[in-house]
């Protein structure tokens, strides 16, 4: 399956690249060196919810993702 896109998301200090793919209702961010940092986002509610073990910072910089990425499809 291709990504929807791929972002920059920096996770313990390091710059990481995260392939982002869309299955089940949800966004699944997958990164290209180490599966075990996935995550997954859904929007409820008008408001982004995050799933897996991520910093307060990447989720943001995630969610800025899924936003940018869902206005330029308009």
């Amino acid at each position: 399956m291709e990504p929807l896109f791929t972002t920059d998301i920096i996770i313990e200090g390091e710059n990481k690249l995260f392939n982002v793919y869309f299955s089940e209702e949800q966004y699944h961010f997958k990164p290209e060196d180490n599966p075990g940092e996935a995550f997954s986002a859904r929007r409820e509610a008008d408001e982004w919810k995050l799933t897996g073990d991520i910093a307060p910072i990447a989720r943001q910089q995630a969610v800025d993702a899924l936003d940018r990425y869902l206005l330029s499809q308009h």
